[in-house]
């Protein structure tokens, strides 16, 4: 820094830059004040010109509610009117109405002013209708009363003349619930930090989203009552706010001169731009004046502009970005110190995406416990890393099988590829003598599983075997077409990754065996019940085969599918509970035993109750018998309420009963249980769900043989 000042020592460099100083700060400096007081009085304008339309449009979503409330009182007058035309009293007549949360109470009053509740305690206070008021209701209208009290806030009262009826003639009045009016519940169309006041005919304070809000309107009123509309600045308690204000005309229709919505918005929320600005106003101008520096030192020393391009790449390279280079035609040292500098740069690069790409396969890999995703992520990370032509990953088969796949990637096509191979023992010898890795030249015979790469001109093949519990389990090969050899680092790199490829691919294998282990269990669970008869083997299995059908068909994702195969496995473990001669009776079952076989789906449920995992597939066992027309058990509910895999699973098992012979009956013919199924649409099934399920059958009637099994290995049906 003292070499770059040294300009300041010369008349001409101090010239120079004052020059640029006044070019360049001047006028950032007028249009910065200019810009501050122009902003700040458009943002004063347009918050009051916002303040105005939202008091207009609070005022008018009030009147809307009054109109509501009015439309509401209308019809419970009519159902009063009615009920008396039926002969029912005033008392009669008032029970049984459900009073809506928008009224505190409703009482109808005689034109003796006695009283008959509704629901809820109308007190008036010895307020009674003036003949004006009178009138106004008979004529079909509706009166707005406001009651003010001496410690509690006013309450509004809502008239109504009841229409002809056999009811003495009398008035029907509600107390009107103020937090639905003022829209407490409903939420306010305001903006933030902005206080909404309502005030009454009187200017009595009817709302305040504020507490203690007397004192700060006290000093306003007299500015309010002016005009209908208008704003103006205020203080309270030391604080600046907007205020802007609307009456709402209710004289016309409710005979009540109207209330008014005052709304008022902190200056400091509304200018906090404006204070940003001149907060950071200094910024830019120290900033502006850091350019005119640097500009004018460049202008004078050109010969640090070097040294300057050189700092700047530094910079960059501490803020990680390693792609741009330092480019100087000096011809001196500073030349070649800058090509030193971009060879380390270019090696930061290579050794910065070697670390981030590892990184990324190892989340990957430790987050990922399918087989194919970890070995695609693999594949990938390593292509960005060592720029290979082509990367393959082979699984080694198991002992009693030879046949296995080889996933592989390469420069030209990105698409990671399967390639079925043949593992000989030869292979699996070669295996057990590469402790590390081994690289295999040009010309070099090569094991079998490295088909992939015969004939494809790679002068080197890097193979690293993917070790697990002393056994290789898969092989990871590199291969190019260039004759350069495998660095050491580039081996050790890749052979880093063959060890996070084991971790991986046993997480995954383990999960492979405890998955089938959980299918295994759950299959010996449906056997097990159905082994309880003989006239019920393999019927779970069936169930549960064309649920999942049915569940595909309408588009159920894949954790719904498993769900629906697992509770079709389980939908009849209740029947462990049900004696089985009850089961095996070839004639009509009694009421008792009946009412036993329907608690079997509450068995069900209660078995599983305390395994965890299952729990997501109880309402699905607990409502497999309900109906969708409600005349099913234990619960009797009907449409949707019951689950919908639970609608699928009643419909499978149905169809699966049907088709199947019973103690009591021989196997249905299969047109005939179609009828029965198309029959009980709307009644006994869900009509939608039916028809995913008629989607599959219909066109593969013919592939359909007793107990529901579809011939050649249970096909696969539908999308």
């Amino acid at each position: 820094m003292n070499i770059q000042l040294q300009f300041i020592k010369s008349k001409i460099g101090r010239r120079i830059f004052s020059m640029f100083a006044l070019c360049a700060l001047l006028p950032i400096a007028l249009l910065g004040a200019i810009s501050y007081f122009q902003v700040s009085e458009q943002l004063q304008s347009q918050c009051y010109d916002r303040l105005q339309k939202e008091a207009k449009a609070h005022g008018l979503a009030i009147y809307e509610r009054l109109n509501f409330l009015e439309n509401e009182l209308n019809l419970i007058g009519a159902s009063q009117a009615s009920q008396a035309r039926e002969g029912a009293s005033r008392d009669k007549a008032a029970e049984g109405v459900i009073l809506p949360t928008r009224f505190k109470a409703i009482s109808l009053m005689n034109s003796s002013w006695e009283m008959a509740s509704i629901q809820g305690s109308v007190h008036l206070n010895n307020r009674k209708p003036t003949g004006i008021e009178e009138d106004h209701m008979k004529s079909g209208n509706t009166v707005l009363w406001v009651l003010e009290e001496a410690e509690a806030r006013p309450r509004i009262f809502m008239l109504q003349a009841l229409p002809d009826s056999n009811i003495q003639a009398g008035y029907l009045i509600a107390e009107v619930a103020t937090d639905y009016l003022w829209g407490e519940n409903i939420g306010n169309s305001v903006s933030p930090l902005t206080d909404i006041f309502i005030l009454g005919p009187s200017k009595a304070l009817l709302f305040s989203s504020v507490a203690d809000s007397e004192p700060f309107l006290s000093g306003i009123m007299d500015r309010i009552s002016i005009k209908s509309s208008g704003f103006f600045d205020v203080e309270d308690h030391k604080e600046k706010y907007f205020l802007a204000y609307r009456m709402l005309f209710t004289q016309p229709k409710f005979l009540l001169e109207g209330f008014t919505v005052v709304l008022r918005q902190p200056k400091s929320f509304i200018l906090q731009p404006m204070i940003t600005f001149k907060l950071t106003f200094p910024a830019v101008v120290i900033a502006s004046f850091l350019v005119v520096l640097w500009l004018s030192i460049a202008y004078i020393r050109r010969s640090l502009i070097p040294l300057d391009a050189l700092k700047e790449g530094m910079l960059r390279v501490s803020k990680k970005d390693f792609q741009r280079s330092v480019i100087l035609n000096s011809g001196d040292e500073f030349e070649e110190l800058a090509s030193h500098f971009n060879q380390m740069t270019t090696q930061l690069d290579r050794q910065f995406k070697t670390i981030l790409a590892r990184a990324e396969i190892d989340r990957s890999i430790l987050s990922s416990l399918k087989m194919e995703e970890i070995i695609e992520v693999t594949l990938r990370g390593m292509q960005g890393i060592f720029m290979d032509d082509s990367i393959a990953i082979s699984l080694i088969p198991p002992v009693d099988n030879n046949e296995s796949k080889t996933y592989a990637i390469s420069m030209n096509d990105e698409k990671v590829r399967q390639i079925p191979v043949s593992y000989n023992s030869r292979d699996i010898e070669i295996f057990k003598t590469i402790q590390r890795h081994r690289v295999y030249r040009q010309g070099e015979e090569m094991p079998d599983f490295l088909s992939r790469f015969k004939g494809l001109n790679h002068q080197r093949v890097l193979v690293l075997p993917v070790i697990l519990n002393e056994k290789p389990v898969a092989a990871i090969a590199l291969a190019r077409q260039s004759s350069a050899e495998y660095k050491e680092e580039n081996i050790a790199q890749a052979r880093q990754m063959a060890d996070h490829v084991a971790v991986a691919l046993s997480n995954s294998m383990l999960l492979e065996e405890l998955n089938s282990l959980g299918w295994g269990t759950l299959m010996a669970f449906g056997r097990a019940v159905d082994a309880k008869s003989p006239w019920t083997a393999g019927h779970s299995e069936r169930v549960s085969m064309m649920a999942v059908k049915i569940g595909r068909r309408l588009g159920l994702n894949d954790r719904k599918l498993d769900m629906l195969e697992r509770a079709g496995l389980l939908h009849d473990i209740g029947k462990i509970g049900v004696p089985a001669f009850i089961l095996d009776k070839p004639g009509k079952l009694t009421v008792e035993e009946m009412n036993i076989i329907k608690k079997h789906p509450v068995i069900g449920a209660r078995i599983l109750e305390p395994i965890k995992v299952f729990s997501p597939i109880i309402p699905m066992i607990l409502q497999h018998h309900e109906q969708f027309e409600g005349n099913g058990y234990p619960e009797g509910i009907s449409g949707t309420k019951i689950d919908l895999c639970a609608r699928i699973l009643s419909i499978a098992d149905v169809f699966d009963a049907l088709i199947s012979a019973r103690p009591y009956r021989t196997a249905m013919p299969l047109e005939k249980a179609m009828n029965i199924m198309v029959e009980e649409s709307g009644k006994m099934f869900d009509p939608e769900v039916l028809e995913a399920f008629f989607d599959i059958v219909e066109p593969n009637k013919d592939l359909l043989v007793p107990q529901g099994l579809f011939i050649e290995n249970h096909i696969q049906l539908g999308p």
